[in-house]
């Protein structure tokens, strides 16, 4: 299969914008050939986002992290199981409408199969630690995680590798958030910076804290939204919208 993606300088949507202007059949089969894209590359251009045609261009000037970045997006579409088939039988990176264009660069396409089709170990449970309480751990890990998913709006630059080390090791991480929190140093570390494409061919410079800084960041925001029912006097003074459920289901101010 095939996807027709008319380039950016086109100024163009839909297919159908580029063929009214057709007088022949031939004339339709030649644009879209031009604009004809595999199935992989059209993910992964969505992905970074950029242009379809300048995909090998900008995939040698990103840094590895950014690429792992947006792999990780094209994953996210299927589960990580049914990728073993999709590559191997139904030819993602293949152009069928136009096999002599210019493909993915044959490094990139290694690349991302090596990563789909890699199944990285699982991970122990985690046991409690010493000195943290339960409630602590769950609060601070649903912090990670809800920190991480709104990292990976594809406008911003993730490191996919920190958020890996620091869940792997909660049980050193969580002890040491819950210090950091206690001595309020929740804004120590630099901030983490990458160049970002902006189309056409440009890149701008973007930054957000470390994962460890967002994480505890997260963890304030839902300490202070979040429901206290030793003092529920608390929230009131919190300005905000809040969804309550039981017999006072709805949203409340």
């Amino acid at each position: 299969m095939d996807v027709v993606l008319p380039s950016l300088s086109e100024k163009k949507s839909d297919p159908d914008e580029l063929l009214r202007a057709c007088k022949t059949q031939g004339q339709a089969w030649a644009i879209l050939a031009q604009c004809t894209h595999s199935v992989m590359e059209a993910l992964l251009a969505d992905a970074l986002p950029c242009d379809p045609v300048d995909l090998t261009e900008i995939c040698g000037q990103l840094p590895e992290s950014y690429r792992v970045r947006a792999y990780r997006e094209i994953e996210r579409h299927l589960k990580p199981e049914i990728w073993q088939r999709v590559v191997e039988r139904l030819e993602p990176f293949a152009r069928h409408l136009d096999s002599s264009a210019a493909a993915l660069d044959p490094a990139v396409r290694r690349e991302i199969e090596s990563f789909l089709l890699s199944r990285p170990a699982p991970l122990p449970a985690h046991p409690i630690t010493p000195g943290v309480s339960r409630n602590e751990i769950n609060q601070l890990q649903r912090a990670m995680h809800v920190a991480l998913a709104s990292g990976q709006r594809r406008e911003l630059p993730v490191d996919e590798g920190s958020w890996e080390r620091m869940d792997a090791a909660v049980e050193i991480s969580i002890p040491s958030l819950v210090d950091r929190l206690c001595k309020g140093l929740h804004t120590t570390e630099p901030m983490i910076a990458t160049l970002v494409p902006k189309p056409p061919r440009d890149f701008r410079s973007k930054a957000l804290p470390c994962a460890e800084a967002l994480t505890m960041q997260q963890y304030l925001l839902n300490e202070i939204l979040r429901e206290h029912s030793q003092a529920p006097e608390f929230s009131q003074v919190i300005p905000a919208i809040r969804y309550a459920s039981g017999r006072n289901a709805g949203r409340r101010g």
